[in-house]
């Protein structure tokens, strides 16, 4: 058997595979599929949810203990991968308090180096290097509130933006995925 028909069987065999496991209803083909969209994404993910109390419900690991209940229309881009994070919200800035502090316009999110268990030397980004439609460039170097010592945030109109630096050696995006 040439190659070329070697390719179309084994083509075969897969797509029989995968459909067979499909019409099962397994759930390690819906696992194999979100594995294959956040490699193609670059290592993010996207999440949104309708409110912050949602947000919660859903994703407790991913949502700030902030964040409040009822803000809404949540966007979230995380780093898999790592630790940045962007997040778009509708919520009033000032009735955010709990673990947050108040910061002058223009500082640029810092934290104390971090060396891993080995000793290697994080890197401290203090600008998002994923990119997003609904994020404003620029919003952390705004921001005039610190939570958790990780989480830059700062109002425009409506809009809440919040920005939680990547702590690791990462790759900056070059083009917009969402």
């Amino acid at each position: 058997m040439n190659k070329h028909m070697q390719l179309k069987v084994f083509t075969a065999i897969i797509g029989s595979a995968l459909l067979a496991a499909t019409l099962s209803g397994c759930e390690g083909v819906q696992e194999i599929s979100d594995a294959v969209s956040e490699n193609n994404a670059g290592h993010t993910k996207t999440v949104t949810y309708p409110t912050g109390a949602s947000a919660r419900a859903e994703d407790p690991a991913l949502t700030p203990e902030w964040l409040p209940k009822d803000a809404s229309d949540i966007s979230q881009k995380l780093r898999t991968t790592g630790d940045e994070r962007i997040m778009r919200f509708k919520a009033d800035l000032e009735k955010i308090t709990p673990n947050c502090s108040a910061i002058e316009p223009g500082t640029k999110p810092e934290r104390a180096p971090a060396t891993t268990a080995n000793g290697t030397q994080l890197t401290y980004l203090n600008a998002p290097t994923m990119k997003a439609s609904w994020w404003v460039s620029g919003a952390e170097l705004k921001s005039t509130l610190v939570c958790d010592d990780s989480w830059w945030l700062t109002q425009d109109g409506d809009w809440v933006y919040a920005f939680s630096p990547e702590r690791t050696n990462t790759e900056i995006e070059q083009a917009s995925t969402q």
